[in-house]
Parts: C-alpha cells; sequence; structure tokens
C-alpha cells in the first residue's frame, strides 16, 4: 500500500519520515522570504528534521523532556516540532503574543527546561518568564539570540548543520509508542490559568485517519491550503502541521490577515481554515464594496444572494427565477469566487460558533463554506460538515 494512503503509522514523526521518502521531490510548504516565495520539498523537510533531531540529541534533549515552542508560521516550526517528537521529547507549542507572566506559568506548569524561540524579541520574553519559573538549561534562537544570558544558547543554523540520515531517524520513529505523550498543548485559559492538554501521537493520527477518508472524494492531493491561524493553536497544530500535508497537500504560510485577498488570488488554495471573525470582516469588506459601486451591480449582488438563499432554504425557484439564477451565477457569483482564487473546495471554520446566516451568505455566493466542531482534549477535530452535505445550522457528523 503507498504510504500516502496508509493509516497504521505509531507515531507523527514515522509518518512525516516515511512520507518524505516516498515524495521526496514533491513541494510540501511555501513560505515568503526577503522578496519572493520559497518552496520546500518532503526531501528537503525529512533531511532537515533528522539533522534538527541529531543536534538536539547531542545538546542533550532527550525522551519525555518538554520543549517550549514559540515561533510564528515558518517553515523551522513544523521541523522543530517533528524533530522534537523524532527524539522522545514532548513539544510545547505556545503564542508569540504570550506575555513574560504566561511563559512563565507554562514553564512552570509543564517543567519544561528548554526552549526552541524564532525571534530576538520573543526570546527575551521567554528568557524573562523562565527567570521567574527557575530557569532554562537550553535557549535555541532562529534568529540572532540574546545578547548577555548566561542560559546555554545555540543557534538554528548549529541545529541543521548536524550530519544525520534521515533513514535512521526514521527507523528510530518506528519504534515509537502511539501512546507516547506528543505535545502539550496550552488552552487559552478562558476559565482560569491555561491547562496543558496532554495529547499522545494516536490522537493526531486518528484526526487524521478519520479526514483522509474525506479528503479523498475532495482530491485534495496537489492543491494548497493557505495557512494563516497561528500553529500553536491546537486547531491549526494538527490541521496545518500534519493533517493536510500528510495528504499530499502543500501548505503556504500566509504573510498576515493584511495580505490574505492578495494571497487568495495569488495562491488559489483548495483549503482554508478559519474562525467567525475572517467571515464576518469578509462579509463587511464584501457589502461594503457593492455599496460602493451602488447602481445595477449592488441590485445584481443582492439578488445572487437572495436567490442562493431561496436554493438552501427554499422556497423552491420557478423557471423565471432559475433562468435568472444562472445568469447571476455567471455575472455575480463566479466574480465572488475568482476573488478567493477560484480553487475553493473547502472553506473550513471552527474555533467558535459559525452564525447561521454568516455561512449562508458566502454559501448563497458559491462559497463552499462549512463548520466544524472541536475540543484541544479531541486532538482538536470532533466533526465536520461537508462540502456534499452541508447543514449549515450544525457542526456535521463526527469523524469515524
Amino acid at each position: 500500500m503507498q504510504p500516502g494512503k496508509r493509516v497504521r503509522w505509531s507515531s507523527l514523526p514515522q509518518m512525516m519520515l516515511e512520507l518524505a521518502r516516498y515524495r521526496h521531490d514533491k513541494p510540501m510548504l511555501r513560505h515568503w522570504r526577503d522578496s519572493g516565495w520559497e518552496r520546500m520539498s518532503w526531501g528537503e523537510f525529512g533531511q532537515a528534521v533528522a539533522s534538527v533531531a541529531a543536534g538536539l540529541r547531542a545538546a542533550g534533549v532527550g525522551p519525555g523532556d518538554r520543549v517550549l515552542l514559540v515561533s510564528e508560521n515558518r517553515p523551522e516550526f513544523p521541523i522543530a516540532d517533528t524533530a522534537l517528537m523524532a527524539v522522545g521529547a514532548v513539544t510545547v507549542p505556545t503564542y508569540t503574543t504570550n506575555a513574560v507572566t504566561d511563559h512563565a506559568h507554562i514553564l512552570r506548569d509543564s517543567g519544561a527546561r528548554a526552549a526552541i524561540v524564532s525571534a530576538t524579541t520573543l526570546a527575551k520574553r521567554v528568557l524573562e518568564g523562565a527567570s521567574q519559573a527557575g530557569g532554562l538549561d537550553l535557549l535555541v534562537t532562529m534568529e540572532a539570540p540574546p545578547e548577555g544570558t548566561n542560559i546555554r544558547t545555540m543557534q538554528w543554523g548549529e541545529l541543521l548543520a548536524t550530519p544525520a540520515d534521515p533513514a535512521m531517524t526514521l527507523a528510530e520513529a518506528e519504534q515509537i509508542p502511539s501512546g507516547r505523550l506528543a505535545c502539550l498543548v496550552y488552552t487559552s485559559g478562558t476559565g482560569g490559568a491555561p491547562k496543558g492538554v496532554m495529547l499522545p501521537h494516536r490522537a493526531l493520527l486518528a484526526n487524521r485517519d478519520g479526514v483522509a477518508q474525506l479528503a479523498d472524494r475532495l482530491q485534495l492531493e496537489g492543491e494548497c491550503y493557505l495557512s494563516f491561524l497561528p500553529l500553536s493553536h491546537s486547531y491549526e497544530h494538527t490541521v496545518g502541521g500534519f493533517l493536510l500535508p500528510s495528504l499530499g497537500v502543500e501548505v503556504v504560510y500566509s504573510r498576515g490577515a493584511d495580505r490574505l485577498a492578495a494571497e487568495f488570488q495569488e495562491i488559489k488554495p483548495a483549503i482554508v481554515t478559519a474562525v467567525p471573525r475572517l467571515f464576518e470582516v469578509l462579509r463587511g469588506k464584501m457589502l461594503a464594496g457593492v455599496e460602493k459601486e451602488g447602481g445595477y451591480k449592488e441590485k445584481l449582488f443582492h439578488k445572487a444572494v437572495e436567490l442562493g438563499l431561496r436554493k438552501l432554504d427554499g422556497p423552491p425557484l420557478g423557471l423565471l427565477d432559475r433562468v435568472q439564477d444562472a445568469v447571476l451565477d455567471r455575472l455575480v457569483r463566479r466574480k465572488v469566487r475568482d476573488r478567493f482564487g477560484g480553487r475553493m473546495l473547502a472553506f473550513v471554520s471552527g474555533g467558535a460558533r459559525l452564525d447561521p446566516d454568516l455561512s449562508g451568505f458566502f454559501l448563497a455566493l458559491g462559497l463552499p463554506v462549512i463548520q466544524g466542531y472541536g475540543q484541544t482534549e479531541a486532538g482538536p477535530v470532533v466533526s465536520v460538515n461537508l462540502p456534499w452535505d452541508n447543514r449549515r445550522e450544525t457542526v456535521g457528523p463526527p469523524l469515524p
């Protein structure tokens, strides 16, 4: 059976490294660097994971060690995440927006004695938190390390330069039991201080297996996924970090919410995950735009929404309505779909309740907005609607 189809991996690094061997030259990640998009192949990813894992092991990181990972969405994040798990360590993904007190609490609560951090400013905040939580034994920085620290520091480049054989790293990853702790993902703390949710490899792999059955029908392999939710959140950590890449979808890291409109057209994603607030913002901008144009264009837009909602909720369209709807599909809905790249197969909302009126607006315009439900403790996806069976007042059927 092809590795891309199998569902019997025991650990996340085993899955990722085996796929890296099988898909060696295929694109895996895309990110913006300097003045253009750069691609990373699966083979490059696998080699980077092996080298970083070897470097971490040489630095004393081993099974059971908790390691803070503080970084914006960039290729180094999934590389570090997978490498930590490959050596048996436990990733503690943490928000870049965390305050010093947040870092102190998570370091103290998780027992982490090492941290991998992207920017120098973030590293300073982590170090301040560490000083309140009993210190750190190792700090790895993707950029220049902070000056004047007495903590042992390493630069990311040192880890990447460590000689390593991906085949050997894969052989070691094959021995990781599925019940071993993979990551500690901290909740938002809305009910008090953030709590670390203990997720074993099997939890995320079960999410992957459940979604794989749905993805086959969507034919996602070879398509693009535009990632802009933080990888430190359980939703994006699973879906954008492991699930979609393992299904052959190229992950493209957005440059930020202010660039989304341009990136939809530039990247032409087939799938995007978002929170309800994004849909509110997008609807507001679209309505403001048609109001500014006014005249017949505004009337056509609202008629397209009206007839689209009729098709969703009834009453059935009459003959004249069906003729109008077909014309509006070409004049209005096609232009709306093109604004989102023209290839969207699933625009998935999660993280909070999506108002049926809000999702209905986009569905009436031909955009496949679907709602799901999850909780961090579940890895996190529990249920999701399907583009071909979308009951927007619900969160859909549970995953297999």
